[in-house]
């Protein structure tokens, strides 16, 4: 049996859902799906990182404890972010950071998950697809845009943008990515449960 949990994005929400879920049963192991910013600039738009390492906001440094699964996928590091990182600058900071990676990318819940994993000993394995390269800078500050929980309020980054066709385009057009990015990790998904 599978059992699947979503929280969307913030590490908050991560940290309950996943709490909750954990309450509730015991996993042979946790298989963590998202999406993620690329930092290194070998990845583009849909590739697969499979976490080899995860780097939290603090430095603090997690191992995947599962076994690697997904044949699509290419190993790197995933570093979890406080916030979104909007600008290209930023995640090339971020990258920098890591000490530039061969295959690195940035998300906000990583770090979360793997921390309550290793501290139930459950194993553990994240996958990440990639939404937008390394040297693309998003169409909005959606940090601005954010709830208590951390998720993207549509109706408010659809205000801010309704004043700016061109804004509003590069919505539509990450939009459009984060379905093709969906349909990817949901195909990776059955591959990880085996069927």
């Amino acid at each position: 049996p599978v059992t699947v949990t979503v929280c969307g994005p913030g590490a908050g929400r991560a940290e309950r859902r996943l709490k909750r879920l954990l309450a509730g049963v015991r996993p042979e192991r946790l298989i963590f799906l998202g999406i993620a910013g690329g930092l290194s600039p070998t990845l583009a738009v849909g590739d697969l990182v499979q976490a080899s390492e995860v780097v939290g906001p603090g430095g603090e440094r997690f191992r995947p404890t599962a076994p690697a699964w997904i044949s699509a996928a290419r190993p790197g590091t995933l570093a979890t972010a406080p916030r979104v990182l909007v600008r290209a600058a930023e995640k090339a900071e971020l990258w920098e950071r890591l000490g530039r990676p061969a295959v690195a990318a940035v998300d906000m819940e990583t770090a979360v998950w793997a921390r309550l994993a290793d501290r139930h000993t459950v194993p553990w394995a994240a996958l990440r697809a990639i939404s937008d390269p390394a040297e693309e800078s998003l169409p909005l500050d959606f940090n601005r845009y954010l709830d208590a929980e951390g998720g993207v309020s549509g109706l408010r980054v659809a205000l801010a943008a309704l004043p700016r066709p061109v804004r509003m385009a590069r919505l539509l057009d990450l939009r459009r990515r984060l379905r093709r990015v969906a349909e990817l990790l949901a195909d990776a998904a059955v591959e990880a449960i085996g069927g």
